[in-house]
């Protein structure tokens, strides 16, 4: 590791395909409907191979929470695999471009880089610890 990697976006040392699965995103992108009709919503993303306890959940609050005092946060993920929040404006943008051709998503790096090229910021927190994949 170079002086300056320490200043590359953070996913670039995350398996990023550990955050949301392939199909995950497959999925996420195809469901342009069913998120609601608030905009501002948040849309929890998780695998379901494992169950989600309500201890597993205590602080997604606070995390939600984050979104509605950063409009540019786009997505956060945790610590664990297989599950993130992310803005339903962000991903209606990323569905989009995936949707017209302008740009192919089909891994958890494609959605970040296409967040990021939008200017959504993508974080990792520690708060967000569920580890849903096998």
């Amino acid at each position: 590791m170079g002086l300056f990697d320490i200043f590359r976006n953070r996913s670039e040392g995350v398996d990023t395909d550990r955050i949301l699965s392939p199909r995950q995103i497959k999925e996420v992108l195809s469901d342009t409907g069913s998120y609601g009709n608030d905009d501002n919503a948040v849309i929890f993303v998780a695998e379901q191979s494992k169950p989600i306890t309500p201890v597993d959940l205590m602080l997604v609050p606070f995390l939600q929470a984050e979104f509605s005092q950063n409009s540019n946060l786009g997505m956060v993920y945790g610590t664990g695999s297989g599950c993130a929040l992310i803005s339903k404006q962000a991903l209606r943008k990323a569905q989009k471009a995936h949707k017209t051709g302008q740009i192919k998503i089909t891994s958890c790096k494609d959605l970040i880089d296409t967040l990021r090229k939008n200017g959504y910021i993508v974080k990792q927190d520690s708060k967000l610890s569920i580890d849903l994949l096998p």
